[in-house]
């Protein structure tokens, strides 16, 4: 567990490779033969992250109305069928799968997808693995949150650059890259607010007033008054 929350830590914001970094680390950890991440697209899931037997299913389409994962996600509740003979659809057993567990997907409270392990044996499943599992969608769910909340960061720095540079504000193009965050070191103490503080040291005359003055002049409607 605490493997596969180091490798999300180290990923990049990019979505597809954390479901499938997570897809995979789980049918490592259940100990499994298949593992799959559904994300609800209209009214069906897609798979968006498939390992194991399953692998091939990846970009398909599932329906939500008459599946056991579309069970799961209406009634917002992990279920383990270790047989799939008995279930309704006959598409998992034509499938190959015998026993699955599911659990909902949760960044914001409300389900948005399915977690799923897949056996192509019957009768493999039980309490244990819903307990890890569960644990896994929290990691998962907290992913998508912070991928969704970051990608919408860097969309939003990208339509500020087209702006500006569809009003010529600046004499070449803009050549800033927009990248994740990385770690961030908070300066020593006597670096904080330097500027205000020595507003008359040579290098803020020469090098900071000049930007300041700049952003201040741009953004003037966005500055609150001081004091």
């Amino acid at each position: 567990m605490i493997a596969i929350q180091r490798e999300v830590a180290a990923a990049d914001v990019d979505l597809s490779e954390i479901v499938e970094l997570i897809c995979t680390g789980t049918q490592t950890l259940i100990g499994c033969s298949g593992a799959t991440i559904l994300m609800r697209d209209g009214h069906e899931f897609v798979h968006r992250a498939t390992s194991g037997f399953v692998a091939d299913l990846h970009g398909q389409r599932l329906g939500i109305d008459d599946t056991f994962s579309g069970w799961v996600y209406r009634q917002d509740r992990p279920a383990i069928c270790n047989d799939t003979r008995q279930l309704p659809n006959p598409l998992a057993l034509a499938r190959g799968i015998r026993a699955m567990l599911a659990v909902p997907l949760r960044p914001a409270g409300a389900p948005v997808g399915i977690l799923s392990v897949l056996s192509e044996q019957p009768d493999v499943f039980g309490t244990e693995d819903l307990e890890a599992l569960e644990l896994l969608s929290v990691v998962l769910s907290a992913a998508i949150s912070n991928a969704s909340e970051r990608e919408a960061r860097r969309a939003e720095a990208a339509q500020v650059i087209a702006r500006l540079e569809a009003a010529n504000v600046f004499s070449a193009p803009i050549v800033t890259a927009v990248e994740p965050a990385g770690e961030f070191w908070r300066a020593e103490e006597y670096h904080q607010n330097y500027f205000a503080n020595h507003p008359r040291q040579p290098y803020c005359l020469l090098a900071v007033a000049p930007k300041v003055a700049k952003v201040r002049a741009q953004y003037a409607h966005r500055i609150e008054p001081s004091g």
